[in-house]
């Protein structure tokens, strides 16, 4: 089997759950012996070809390198992924959507090669949450979101009509998606990752994995953790007030909090840094390499997502599998993934006191710390990133068929 994979997002030349989930899925159908094409980025001036196994190539082609990156790739590149593909003469393709819609939609009229389109987002969705959220709303966050919603509801219409199979990677996006466009036809796959007994397979390399419980250890410090990019919707302006707040009613000792990741909000964090407010115990790293961060989560007693909106956050399902003690917002995306004070804590972050509260809770209990901890690990199979390879392989083999 043939398969080009067109996934705009992939490493090095970004980084983010869809790129983690683009490399890790070519590599693990890869490794079960389908030949795989991926077409993605390059900020390079050429296109270049990269063999990272064999039945794994990576084709990268040039794009700007500034915002909208997805539209400029696939606008500017039309023509050439076309050409690409013909060349390929794949038996199906795969891609993520809104990355490719233009030049498969070119390509369906030359081609009857079965099309699948993994949907990560609904932009339609942030949306209504910047709106709900007025403070958040940047004046560059409405061109982005605002004025290029049309063209984005219509990229992701033809995903959906050129494609012979749709999937959603989280059931409560399935709902969004099929609430907005009437569809009954849809299939919800979540993101996978790294999992054991995969960690044999060094998908994700450069990291000492330890057993799952040695990542509790007694120690005097307590770390705190945010992972991912700072932008508005990810609710990192809601962990540095309520990390205020704990500092101010609560008066932990021996804490830390750690942010790594990088984006539009990387000013509001040094400066929180440089504040009182900060107390000397906030450090920021910026992005690192995904190995890089999967390393340090492991010495981090507590991560925070209190992210506004997600589909199926790998950062979380991360955390989850290192058996990290996580605290959400309680949105519906979380439900899907967080069941209360069983493995992780739901709640308000957009309240500072109560989601203060609720670390505080966490670092002085140490026993529901390690209950939830242990819990975070129970279902984490199921997010297998061999596991949900296969699922996709399944779906090729009944379009081939």
């Amino acid at each position: 089997m043939n398969v080009a994979f067109i996934a705009y997002e992939y490493p090095p030349y970004s980084f983010g759950g869809i790129s983690s989930f683009s490399e890790d899925l070519s590599l693990s159908l890869s490794s079960a012996g389908i030949k795989i094409t991926v077409i993605g980025l390059s900020y390079l001036r050429t296109i270049t070809k990269e063999i990272i196994n064999p039945n794994l190539t990576v084709i990268r082609v040039p794009t700007f390198n500034f915002p909208p990156r997805h539209l400029w790739w696939q606008t500017s590149n039309c023509n050439l992924i076309v050409n690409l593909l013909t060349k390929l003469s794949p038996d199906l393709i795969h891609s993520n959507s809104l990355v490719a819609t233009l030049p498969l939609r070119a390509y369906k009229k030359v081609s009857e090669v079965p099309q699948i389109v993994t949907i990560h987002g609904y932009n339609r969705r942030i949306l209504e949450i910047l709106f709900a959220n007025k403070e958040l709303l940047q004046p560059k966050d409405f061109f982005a979101y605002v004025f290029f919603e049309p063209l984005y509801d219509m990229l992701l219409k033809i995903d959906l009509d050129i494609s012979d199979c749709a999937v959603a990677v989280a059931q409560h996006l399935k709902n969004d998606l099929q609430n907005r466009f009437k569809m009954a036809d849809m299939t919800t796959i979540h993101n996978g990752i790294a999992v054991e007994p995969d960690f044999s397979n060094n998908q994700v390399t450069g990291v000492s994995w330890e057993k799952p419980f040695d990542c509790l250890p007694k120690r005097s410090t307590t770390k705190i953790a945010y992972v991912g990019r700072l932008f508005c919707t990810k609710g990192i302006k809601y962990a540095l007030n309520a990390f205020s707040a704990l500092v101010r009613l609560h008066h932990p000792k021996n804490l830390e909090f750690n942010i790594y990741g990088d984006g539009p909000l990387k000013g509001v964090v040094q400066k929180f840094i440089r504040s009182k407010e900060s107390a000397g115990m906030v450090h920021y790293h910026g992005y690192l390499p995904r190995s890089q961060v999967m390393t340090e989560l492991q010495k981090s007693d507590i991560v925070v997502f209190p992210s506004l909106y997600e589909a199926c956050p790998v950062a979380l399902l991360e955390a989850l599998n290192l058996a990290k003690a996580v605290v959400v917002n309680n949105m519906s995306w979380s439900e899907e993934f967080i069941e209360d004070r069983v493995n992780g804590i739901r709640v308000n972050t957009c309240d500072p006191i109560a989601f203060a509260d609720s670390l505080f809770e966490l670092i002085n209990n140490r026993e529901l710390r390690e209950r939830i901890s242990r819990n975070a690990r129970k279902d984490i199979e199921k997010y297998s990133i061999s596991k949900v390879a296969m699922l996709y392989a399944n779906i090729y083999q009944k379009l081939l068929n």
